[in-house]
């Protein structure tokens, strides 16, 4: 069955009779042109909603109309799509392991806040511990928002990593474009606030519209190795994760087995591991749930959120 077909894409709005409605400002009802942002202020609903609209995308309207051939019956759908960022600010902390962190030997300084079951040889911020109380173990398997089993589906090039051998050293020059080196990435300039968590303001030069990927390694109790190099995004490794040499990463590292930093390793973001995290060597951790949260911005998992023929 032939046929012309034309699509047209708008932003979805309140004042639309099928749209959603947060009631902002209150008392004015549905009744204007805002911006329908897929979020829980509008009452979406599901574990990977955004909590807040702060960091949540539009959702599109697309309706698309065509003329059958060769009757020529006219047919319209009418479609809302939108894209859910994923979870990247962990439970408690900047840094968070389900089991241990442990800061070894060398000049490891670990800067924000850290929360772990236990915390051995941590000085400094990192001998803070959790904030309040310990939440308890994260269930680490859908903990981002999209089990991780359908999250490999959604992997950036050039992974996702089928690992086959006990242990594999990964080349990282394609995992994401950091920021713009300049003058506010010296980190003895970084300006940390009273609590210990880095804003905007302090670390501009870490938070640019760059490409960020999904890196996602698949290696169940298996070992990946990366030796150097650089990337933004967020880093997904199934089994155990050891960093070394000179690597320099923007984003989230979310390990599902042991993380190992040894090396001179700078990371601007957030941590999650199931396991532990041990630091040894020249290990710079820089906390910092925005940096995080502009990774996450750029990487959207689509959602069909309405269909219906009109």
């Amino acid at each position: 069955m032939g046929g012309t077909y034309g699509a047209t894409l708008s932003y979805a709005t309140e004042s639309m009779a099928d749209a959603w409605c947060d009631d902002d400002p209150v008392g004015n009802g549905c009744d204007n042109d805002e911006i329908v942002l897929y979020c829980k202020d509008f009452g979406f609903i599901g574990t990977e909603v955004p909590r807040t609209c702060t960091y949540a995308v539009p959702v599109y309207r697309i309706d698309s109309t065509s003329a059958t051939s060769p009757s020529g019956t006219e047919a319209s759908v009418r479609a809302y799509m939108a894209a859910s960022t994923l979870n990247v600010q962990p439970p408690a902390g900047d840094m968070f392991s389900n089991t241990g962190i442990v800061a070894g030997g060398g000049s490891t300084s670990v800067s924000g806040s850290v929360c772990s079951e236990n915390t051995t040889n941590c000085a400094g911020d990192c001998a803070d511990a959790c904030p309040g109380s310990y939440p308890g173990d994260a269930f680490m398997d859908d903990y981002l928002g999209v089990d991780l089993t359908d999250l490999k589906n959604y992997a950036d090039s050039p992974s996702p990593y089928n690992q086959v051998q006990q242990t594999v050293t990964y080349d990282t020059s394609d995992w994401g474009d950091p920021c713009p080196a300049g003058d506010d990435d010296d980190l003895s300039d970084a300006d940390i606030n009273s609590d210990n968590n880095f804003t905007s303001d302090d670390i501009p030069g870490h938070i640019c519209g760059n490409e960020s990927k999904i890196i996602y390694i698949d290696n169940l109790n298996k070992t990946a190795k990366v030796t150097g190099g650089s990337g933004r995004g967020i880093l997904i490794v199934k089994g155990d994760l050891n960093v070394t040499g000179n690597f320099w990463w923007e984003g989230m590292i979310y390990v599902m087995g042991e993380l190992n930093g040894n090396g001179t390793v700078v990371v601007f973001g957030t941590m999650m591991a199931n396991n532990t995290i041990n630091f040894n060597g020249n290990v710079t951790a820089l906390g910092s749930i925005e940096v995080a949260a502009g990774v996450a911005q750029t990487i959207g998992i689509p959602r069909m959120l309405r269909w219906s023929r009109q």
